[in-house]
C-alpha cells in the first residue's frame, strides 16, 4: 500500500519544514507565488457560524 502524505500551508514555517525533510520520504516543496517573510503584526478573529451570520447581516 502507497501512502501519500500533503501538507497545505499559507505560511509554512522552517520548523515545520525541517519536521518534513526529515519524517517524509521523497519531501517536495512547491511554492506559488513568490516567498516573503511572514507578517507579524496581524489581527485574527474567530467567529462561530451563527455570529457570523450576525456580523455579516449587521445585526
Amino acid at each position: 500500500i502507497e501512502r501519500n502524505t500533503l501538507m497545505f500551508s499559507a505560511t509554512f514555517p522552517n520548523e515545520v519544514q525541517e519536521l518534513a525533510v526529515e519524517f517524509l520520504e521523497n519531501y517536495i516543496c512547491v511554492t506559488v507565488g513568490t516567498v516573503i517573510k511572514s507578517y507579524t503584526d496581524l489581527f485574527q478573529e474567530v467567529i462561530e457560524s451563527d455570529a457570523k451570520t450576525r456580523h455579516l447581516d449587521g445585526k
